[in-house]
């Protein structure tokens, strides 16, 4: 990931960004707080659209590792068809600083645009 051009940042702080701190393969990966600590009280979110218009079996795959304060704070991936309701696919809390790989089968999305 060189930029975040296909990605709308926002919440009560700003901080996305591309990193070049151990990302998980290339050169950079995208992180809430690539200069430090995320703040404190912070509500923060990134996202991008995703066409599934002629896909046969998608998938959603990333990799993450992560460090929240233990059920207090927590990345979260969620959904929506239509940009006012979501629902949420994976939620994380706690700290585990290895790389592990993610993936949510889109297969009931199949289609959308």
């Amino acid at each position: 990931m060189e930029n975040l051009s296909n990605w709308v940042r926002g919440g009560t702080s700003t901080q996305w960004g591309v990193s070049a701190v151990a990302p998980h393969g290339g050169t950079a990966s995208v992180a809430d707080s690539p200069a430090g600590d995320y703040a404190n009280n912070s509500d923060t979110w990134i996202m991008t659209a995703v066409n599934l218009t002629g896909a046969v079996n998608p998938v959603l795959t990333w990799w993450d590792r992560y460090s929240f304060q233990t059920n207090a704070d927590w990345g979260v991936v969620e959904y929506s068809t239509d940009g006012s309701s979501w629902g949420r696919f994976y939620s994380v809390s706690g700290t585990r600083g290895t790389w592990a790989q993610q993936q949510i089968d889109l297969t009931d999305w199949r289609g959308a645009a």
